[in-house]
């Protein structure tokens, strides 16, 4: 694999995190709206989904963020903007992928 897909696969990566952040920001702003339904069954529903959503979020941005981090090097991190000690990794990627 040479460094231009490399940093092509990387950008993209990078790419579709920042879309799970804005899906994620939609989630929290449903919820948000979900408490001005006045039936408070819909109300517990609305949040119950946005958690459902947030949680889904979360966990393939992690799993995005473990990929780039087996997989990139220091250099390639930064030049992609993500940080070299990634705080919202999973941390259990399993070997080979």
């Amino acid at each position: 694999l040479d460094i231009f897909k490399l940093d092509v696969i990387a950008r993209e990566l990078k790419a579709l995190d920042n879309e799970l952040q804005l899906q994620g920001s939609a989630a929290k702003s449903v919820q948000r709206d979900a408490s001005k339904l006045r039936n408070y069954d819909e109300q517990q529903a609305f949040v119950a989904h946005g958690d459902t959503l947030l949680d889904q979020c979360r966990q393939l941005r992690s799993h995005i963020r473990d990929v780039i981090g087996k997989c990139l090097s220091e250099t390639q991190k930064m030049h992609i903007g993500v940080a070299i000690d990634d705080h919202l990794a999973a941390g259990d990627l399993k070997d080979g992928g």
